[in-house]
């Protein structure tokens, strides 16, 4: 229930999302439609730090974090091969072929 009260209030506005909550908020807006919340999600996942940035990669298709994709495909190219490098096998099992695709044409073509 608290929760739930949780997610009324950063409806509202009353509440934004913040490390401890922005996955469930994230899964609640998805879940109910609000638009207005899950994209101020995405935007607080994009640049939260205290979640490992693998962690948040493999939330980018599952709730369709549109914008989060794109941040990734502006990555540095060196950076972005760094990263897939140390997480590929995490996730090549959940990643969308067409995803996949325009991370190699970002010069991932190694993976």
């Amino acid at each position: 229930m608290d929760q739930f009260m949780e997610f009324l209030e950063a409806i509202c506005g009353h509440f934004l999302p913040n490390p401890k909550n922005v996955l469930m908020l994230l899964k609640l807006a998805d879940y109910f439609q609000v638009t207005a919340l899950k994209s101020r999600c995405e935007t607080h996942l994009i640049n939260c730090v205290e979640i490992p940035l693998i962690d948040r990669f493999l939330l980018i298709e599952r709730f369709g974090l549109d914008n989060f994709k794109y941040y990734f495909l502006d990555f540095d190219v060196n950076k972005l091969r760094a990263f897939f490098n140390a997480n590929h096998e995490q996730f090549l099992p959940v990643i969308s072929k067409e995803f996949l695709y325009a991370l190699s044409v970002r010069g991932m073509a190694g993976l």
